[in-house]
Parts: structure tokens; C-alpha cells; sequence
């Protein structure tokens, strides 16, 4: 299955995702209805946070989403930007906070 992501901000709309919520999530996947992270009531709740943080950016270095993905250093770890942010938005870099400082792929 592939690597499963989040996002929590979304820098361009100036929109962050309430505490323990998301606001779009990619990686297609059944285990995201089964674990419940959809609730009948259409509130988007994080069952299970994962642990790389991500962001994605433009060719001008402007962040346009921060997220989260389960896997942070393998070919997987592109899911995000090809999945969203390089359709969507034209976001062509995805970095990931390791050591205290941001990484790109």
C-alpha cells in the first residue's frame, strides 16, 4: 500500500486545521474510512499521527501546505507532492523537518 499523508495547513489559503484534525488527506487507501478518520459527521479527526513533517513549495520557495506523511526518506515520501501539491498548485519541492531543520527530498 502506499504511504499515507496529511495536510494540516494550507499557507496560501491561510487555513489551519483544527487540533487533532486535518484538511485534506491523500494516499488512496481504505484503512482511512475503516480507522475512522472520516466521521459520519463530516469532521476529519487524526487517528493516528505520523511522524515525518512535511512542506511543500513553489520554484520561489514560497510554502504553500505543511503536512504529514507516514514515510519520510523513501520514494513514498513524494506521494504528497505528486498527489497534491505539483497537480493542484504547481508546487515542484517537498522538504521534510529532520534534525531540527528543514530537508528537501
Amino acid at each position: 500500500m502506499r504511504a499515507r499523508w496529511y495536510i494540516t495547513e494550507d499557507k496560501l489559503e491561510k487555513i489551519t486545521a483544527d487540533k487533532g484534525s486535518f484538511i485534506i488527506c491523500g494516499g488512496a487507501d481504505p484503512r482511512w474510512e475503516s480507522e475512522g478518520w472520516y466521521k459520519e459527521d463530516g469532521t476529519k479527526t487524526i487517528v493516528t499521527p505520523f511522524a515525518h513533517k512535511f512542506r511543500m513549495l513553489d520554484d520561489d520557495g514560497i510554502v504553500y501546505y505543511v503536512g504529514y506523511c507516514e514515510d519520510g526518506d523513501s520514494e513514498e515520501a513524494f506521494n504528497p507532492l505528486d498527489d497534491y501539491g505539483m497537480p493542484n498548485d504547481g508546487c515542484t519541492e517537498i522538504q521534510y523537518w529532520e534534525n531540527g531543520k528543514w530537508e528537501t527530498l
